[in-house]
């Protein structure tokens, strides 16, 4: 089962993390077998130009000048959301993980931009307006560069199929409520809770009984 070796990877059993390693396991994993040594990877874009959804939730309630303070404010908070755990994840399969878009000159440029120009309003459903234009203009076809934004749990699967084997493994058992160490920038943007007391209880199994993190 690959969830134990996840979690063991990245030192965290929290059901956000995890899920969203696994994608990023996956793939370096693939890598490695095919002999390649360095991946380049996309973190850092969605908080340059407002990709997550809950950005418009900013704009909406506190304007464009609180939604340019957020942004730093995750870019800030980058390594402790996201690239601790993508840095586990590649060197355990012997890969050098590089993020482009965490360039200094890259970062410095993008956050010159005004966030008018990446998100239009509170109801914005596309977002990442600049990024996505310059994706155009260099010739990424229009239905990738403008298609909806999705999270990597969720466009490939993942947190579906952690749900549907927790909901099976708990049928007809009482679910205890548990705590695992979780963190991600949507733990500061959102009020409910993400996923289902029998996905974080199922987390919490798979770490007891493999004994994944000391």
């Amino acid at each position: 089962m690959l969830l134990p070796e996840i979690i063991e990877t990245i030192e965290l059993n929290g059901l956000l993390q995890v899920e969203v390693a696994v994608p990023m396991y996956l793939a370096a994993k693939a890598a490695s077998e095919d002999g390649i040594k360095v991946m380049f990877n996309g973190q850092g874009a969605d908080e340059l130009f407002a990709g997550y959804w809950w950005y418009k939730d900013v704009v909406r309630e506190d304007g464009f000048l609180r939604l340019h303070d957020k942004l730093w404010a995750d870019i800030d908070l980058a390594y402790d959301d996201t690239l601790e755990r993508e840095d586990k994840v590649t060197m355990a399969n012997s890969i050098e993980l590089r993020v482009p878009y965490l360039d200094r000159n890259v970062v410095h440029c993008a956050m010159r931009i005004s966030p008018r120009l990446k998100i239009k309003d509170g109801n914005d459903s596309t977002r990442k307006w600049a990024h996505r234009g310059v994706a155009a203009m260099l010739g990424v076809p229009q239905y990738t560069a403008y298609r909806e934004n999705d999270m990597a749990q969720s466009g490939s699967c993942v947190h579906d199929i952690v749900k549907r084997v927790a909901d099976e493994y708990f049928d007809g058992k009482k679910v205890e409520a548990v705590e695992l160490e979780d963190k991600g920038s949507n733990y500061r943007y959102l009020d409910e809770d993400y996923g289902t007391p029998e996905m974080w209880a199922y987390m919490y199994e798979i770490t007891k009984v493999n004994q994944c993190l000391v």
